[in-house]
């Protein structure tokens, strides 16, 4: 992994930046199914263990963390109702963006007839099918079918696992807040905020469909429902007011 860390002060603002470049692979994924999330807890070959090689489920390639509080500046003091409205502001925010997740496409009956269910049979690639058109990118088919194929019966297909990455996230958070005297309190300050999360109302999709073949017979059409995305990863905008009271 390579991790690089940023930050800067100037004034009133206070910026704190983080970057991961990093690489994880294994030949398999936690130790029971509820552990994976793109893959299987099982080899497809258990005989050939290393034929499952490749990113783990938790494979981040890229992610990138941006915080930072801006101290607004504040108007001239005066007797003035506006000059009493412009001060004691600031801004503060989270930025999150990191690439998606792997995951592996499959086959939904045991087409190799090793009778072992507990791992997802692969198809193959289907010949002369360019590997940078396989991702479309949209909900309704975030992959293309047709570059897959099924082998013959009782095989094992040449598809990866976790050959292909789901659709990335980024989210960011905002919050602004006033401080206001509390002499009621003694020397307490009140801070009201107004925060917003996922304030671009992205939509973070989480991984597709990954079966592509019913594997009942050769030479079938892919599923309809293979490639298609149902969830999402994060909510949508959300707001809400908070009050603290410091002391």
């Amino acid at each position: 992994a390579l991790q690089v860390i940023a930050e800067r002060r100037a004034g009133g603002l206070q910026l704190h930046a983080g970057y991961t470049l990093s690489r994880a692979s294994d030949e398999g994924q936690g130790i029971v199914p509820t552990e994976a999330n793109g893959s299987v807890t099982e080899w497809m070959d258990p005989f050939h263990p290393a034929t499952d090689k490749g990113p783990a489920d938790f494979d981040r390639r890229h992610n990138l963390v941006m915080n930072f509080i801006w101290e607004l500046p504040s108007a001239p003091r005066g007797s003035g109702i506006l000059s009493g409205l412009a001060r004691d502001w600031s801004l503060a925010g989270i930025l999150t963006a990191r690439s998606g997740v792997p995951f592996t496409v499959g086959i939904q009956s045991d087409y190799s007839r090793t009778l072992f269910r507990d791992s997802v049979d692969r198809p193959n690639l289907a010949p002369g099918f360019p590997a940078d058109q396989i991702i479309l990118g949209g909900p309704d088919q975030y992959f293309d079918p047709r570059a897959f194929q099924l082998q013959a019966p009782g095989t094992f297909g040449n598809v990866g696992r976790n050959s292909l990455v789901g659709p990335g996230l980024a989210v960011l958070d905002l919050g602004l807040s006033r401080r206001f005297p509390a002499p009621m309190f003694g020397r307490s300050t009140l801070q009201l905020r107004l925060e917003a999360f996922n304030v671009l109302n992205r939509a973070n999709f989480d991984v597709p469909q990954r079966i592509v073949f019913a594997g009942s017979s050769p030479g079938e059409a892919p599923l309809s429902t293979a490639g298609r995305i149902t969830a999402t990863t994060t909510s949508a905008r959300q707001l809400q007011l908070g009050a603290k009271l410091m002391w």
